[in-house]
This record gives C-alpha cells, sequence and structure tokens, in this order.
C-alpha cells in the first residue's frame, strides 16, 4: 500500500509519496512532528528529525526537485524547491505529489503527518 506524508507551513500544503525504503518507514513511525524549518544553501529547506533513522535498503538521492530526502549525517529530511546532485549520506525517502510552489516559502514550522487520499 502507498505511503503518503503532508508538510503544512502557514496553511500551504505539500505531498509526498514515500517510497518502500527502511528510512521511509522509520520516518512514519515519528509522525505527527512539529518542527522548526531552515533554509539551507539555496535550493531547500531542512527540518532536523529527533532520531536517526535506518538507511538499510534506502537509494540514493540522484536528481530533482521532486526528491524527497534524508541526509543522514545530520538526520534532517531535506525538501528541495531547485535542482541538486548526488552527495555523500543523502537517501531518497520519497517523491513530491503535489504543492512543490510552496517549498521555496517554507518559514518558522511546519507540521509533518502521514496522509491519506
Amino acid at each position: 500500500m502507498e505511503k503518503y506524508i503532508q508538510v503544512k507551513n502557514n496553511e500551504k500544503i505539500v505531498i509526498y509519496q514515500l517510497n518502500e525504503s527502511e528510512a521511509a518507514k522509520e520516518l512514519l513511525t515519528l509522525l505527527p512532528l512539529q518542527k522548526e524549518v531552515e533554509n539551507f544553501s539555496n535550493n531547500e529547506k531542512i527540518v532536523y528529525l529527533p532520531k536517526a533513522l535506518n538507511t538499510q535498503n534506502t537509494p540514493m538521492a540522484q536528481h530533482g526537485i521532486e526528491t524527497l530526502s534524508y541526509f543522514e549525517p545530520w538526520h534532517n529530511i531535506v525538501f528541495y524547491y531547485d535542482d541538486f546532485g548526488p552527495y555523500p549520506g543523502l537517501y531518497q525517502i520519497g517523491k513530491l505529489v503535489k504543492g512543490q510552489e510552496y517549498i521555496k516559502d517554507f518559514q518558522g514550522l511546519v507540521e509533518i503527518s502521514e496522509y491519506h487520499e
């Protein structure tokens, strides 16, 4: 069964479909979360998780603004609003379904929860 999460910020909602990786499954066990979103670089927003995720059988992230990623060294989720390239420790845990236009404007608290269609 397909699993989805929603990321809500200032009444704007972004939906991601999770893959079948261990990291994506563990992320679901941490939800719901309310976390401060931070700017990072010129193409992404990040949220730190309360604990590390298991990356066994989790594919490395390659590129594309539709990618939902987990950066293992810092235990954070990465929401892209511009393209990126492969990076050591960066794993793909899902893909964007809708709401990409809102990511660049994320600020303050975001609420991350499981989403059901």
